[in-house]
This record gives structure tokens, sequence and C-alpha cells, in this order.
């Protein structure tokens, strides 16, 4: 598992482009960024490149979603597909059967996803598939 420093992890605010150029000019900066979706994505690639840096040889941007602009910033962006219907039917699911017994303990579920690998990380291969856990977690 990769360790993530909480220094690298740009909290949403009205300063996360200003806070994201703070971690980028660390010594210590990321050469990998995960974006929540491919518009933050898109920035991430702006700002990197205005900053300097070559993507992917110098840093990569990978995100979630699947939207249009992913194929048409430069370098496109290597990005996941869930597959929403099943995320939302399992989370119904589990949402039903803790209204159900409320001693449940903690469940988790497996959502597979699709990997788009696009230009915006350093190693370019044919689409893969690999199986993500979401872990839901309540009190």
């Amino acid at each position: 598992r990769l360790n993530i420093e909480e220094e690298h992890i740009i909290k949403q605010s009205e300063d996360w482009k200003k806070d994201l150029i703070a971690v980028i000019n660390k010594d210590n900066c990321p050469t990998a960024f995960l974006t929540v979706n491919d518009f933050i994505g898109v920035f991430v690639i702006n700002i990197l490149k205005d900053e300097g840096y070559n993507i992917p040889a110098d840093k990569s941007v990978v995100t979630f979603g699947d939207r249009p602009w992913a194929d048409i910033v430069n370098p496109s962006l290597t990005h996941s597909i869930f597959d929403y219907e099943q995320m939302c039917n399992k989370l119904i699911d589990i949402l039903i059967m803790l209204k159900d017994n409320e001693n449940t303990s903690p469940i988790c579920a497996s959502i597979p996803q699709i990997i788009v690998s696009k230009e915006s990380w350093g190693i370019h291969k044919e689409n893969s598939i690999l199986e993500d856990r979401i872990d839901i977690k309540y009190k």
C-alpha cells in the first residue's frame, strides 16, 4: 500500500489551487497526483505545466470519472470508471439491511472499476479492469 503524506492531501476550499502550488513547490513533492474528477484533473495538469513540469515525464495525473474532456486535454487523462448503477444498487441494499437490523457489523462492498490508461501517467497500457473496494462505515 502506498504511504500518502497528510501534507500532500489538498482539501476542498476556495484556495485549493494555491494549496496545490504550495505542495508542488515542496522539496518532497509527489510524483503523481490523483484527483476526485476529470475536471479537477485538467486544472492540475495545467497548473503543473505552468510550474514547468512535463506530464507524464515529471509528474503523473490520474482521475476518477469519464468526461469528454479527458480525451481532449493534452496529455489525455488516465481515469477510473465506476459502474455507478451497481454501486448505487449495493448501497441501497446495504442501507435497507442496516434499517432492518441495526446490530449489523460494519460492511464492505466491492465494486469493479475500469482503469482507462491514457497519456497522463508514465505507463501507457491497454485498458485494464481492476476491482476496487469501497468501505462503508457507520457508527
